[in-house]
């Protein structure tokens, strides 16, 4: 049995007996000719923080680490970055050091030759990773397309992002590679359309991420803030704050 507290405007997942398992989720950004491809690692984890004083269950926080960033050189054949993901999901996967853990979950960016990608890996990482691919539309919500491939809107990703920033919900492992790349992302899209500020500004780290951190939320919907208007005045509290996003 568990059941939801609200907590200075978070969900706390209650449970009366064990602990939540972590589990990790991977996001891949395809480039095309002038853009990068990108890879992610996050870390779903549970923080005990007491008890609740009517039911007495232990309650739980979620977080959402970033453990691995990395970008891959302009122009890498898509043979190659198949090679390089493969091999980089099966070394990060925790369920090589216990069993007990939930297969992680890589999500792609299924545009372009995504598809392609997607089947392959799918079929060489099997049971032990979930391979789920995503169309990031231009839409207004989050639609399950044939194929088990899924709709999602970009503004959705974005959104979801500053979220998880603002509730201070998105950690980073000190000294991480190319966390300063990821955060000037994420601060350059701004404006209504989503995209990055300046042509010549990249995303593919910010979208990565995004990626792995949609499928988080849609297992842990505990990381975001319960309502909308808190939601609003978060996120505006911590820009105006001009704090460092990590």
């Amino acid at each position: 049995m568990s059941s939801n507290f609200v907590k200075d405007r978070y969900r706390l997942v209650c449970s009366q007996s064990e602990w939540p398992l972590p589990r990790w989720y991977f996001g891949l950004d395809l480039g095309q000719r002038r853009d990068y491809s990108a890879f992610v690692a996050l870390e779903l984890s549970w923080v005990y923080t007491g008890r609740c004083p009517v039911l007495f269950e232990l309650k739980y926080e979620p977080w959402l680490e970033v453990k691995y960033l990395t970008r891959f050189p302009l122009g890498t054949p898509y043979e190659e970055l198949y090679g390089l993901v493969r091999d980089q999901v099966k070394l990060m996967n925790p369920r090589v050091r216990n069993r007990e853990l939930p297969p992680p979950k890589l999500v792609i960016d299924a545009g372009g030759p995504g598809p392609m990608l997607a089947e392959r890996l799918a079929g060489n990482l099997g049971s032990e990773v979930f391979v789920r691919p995503v169309i990031i539309t231009n839409g207004s919500t989050d639609t399950s397309l044939k194929g088990g491939y899924s709709g999602v809107p970009r503004r959705t990703l974005v959104s979801n992002m500053q979220l998880l920033m603002a509730a201070q919900s998105l950690k980073c492992t000190k000294g991480l590679a190319n966390i300063d790349i990821l955060e000037s992302e994420l601060l350059d899209l701004i404006g209504a359309s989503t995209q990055p500020a300046k042509d010549s500004a990249h995303d593919d780290l910010a979208v990565a991420a995004a990626l792995a951190s949609w499928d988080a939320i849609v297992d842990a919907p505990e990381l975001l803030p319960m309502t909308e208007e808190g939601r609003r005045e978060m996120f505006a509290r911590r820009m105006s704050r001009q704090e460092r996003l990590f």
